[in-house]
C-alpha cells in the first residue's frame, strides 16, 4: 500500500519515540525538522543508487555546439543524475550545471534518475530506506543522543543494502542464457 510523505515522516518519528505530525506546516518541532530534512534526504537517496522506479529516458535536443565539437544539451527538469549517455563512452561526457556536454549528435539519448516527489510512486523498500535515513538525520535533534544517531544510521544501511539487492533483481537476469559463453565453456 502506498504511503504519503506525512506517513513516511511519521514512521521516522515513531522509530525515535517522537510524536507524530498531521502536516509539515504545523507548529511543532517534529514538523519543522521533517520539513527541513525530507526533501534533501529524498534527493540524496535517489542519487545514491540507480533505482528502477526512478529511471527515465529522454532524447535531448542540442542547445549549442562546443569548440571541441561536442554538443551542449539541456537536462530534463526532473533529472537528479545522468546515469548513461548512449553512443558515448563514460569518460566522454560531463554535466555542467543543468546541461550535458557530450560528443554525440542530437538528440542525445540519455538515461537518468528522476526526482520522484510523490511517495505513492516510490518502491516500497525505497520508502522504508527513506524513513530510516530520515530517522538517522533527525535522531540527535529529537533524542539528543549521538548513539541513537549511530544506531539509526546502521539500521538505514541495512535497509539500503536490502533495497539495492531487490532493486537489482529487476535490472535483468544474472543467469546466463542458453547458448551463452558458459554453455560453450562447459560443453
Amino acid at each position: 500500500m502506498p504511503y504519503s510523505l506525512i506517513e513516511r515522516c511519521n514512521a521516522a518519528l515513531a522509530s525515535l519515540g517522537a510524536r507524530s505530525v498531521t502536516s509539515l506546516g504545523e507548529e511543532s518541532k517534529e514538523a519543522r525538522l521533517c520539513a527541513l530534512r525530507a526533501e534533501p534526504v529524498r534527493d540524496a537517496l535517489l542519487r545514491a543508487h540507480p533505482w528502477n522506479f526512478a529511471m527515465r529516458r529522454a532524447d535531448l535536443p542540442a542547445l549549442a555546439e562546443e569548440a571541441d565539437g561536442a554538443n551542449r544539451f539541456q537536462l530534463p527538469a526532473d533529472c537528479l543524475i545522468v546515469r548513461l549517455v548512449e553512443a558515448a563512452e563514460p569518460d566522454d561526457w560531463r554535466v555542467e550545471g543543468r546541461t550535458l556536454i557530450a560528443p554525440v549528435p542530437p538528440p542525445a539519448a540519455v538515461r537518468y534518475t528522476a526526482r520522484i516527489t510523490d511517495p505513492t510512486q516510490w518502491d516500497a523498500l525505497f520508502a522504508e530506506c527513506f524513513s530510516a535515513k530520515l530517522a538517522a538525520e533527525l535522531a540527535v535533534a529529537v533524542t539528543g543522543s549521538r548513539a541513537e544517531e549511530g544506531h539509526r544510521e546502521q539500521l538505514y544501511r541495512a535497509k539500503l543494502a536490502e533495497a539495492r539487492r531487490n532493486d537489482a533483481l529487476e535490472s535483468g537476469s544474472a543467469v546466463p542464457r542458453e547458448g551463452s559463453w558458459l554453455e560453450a565453456r562447459v560443453g
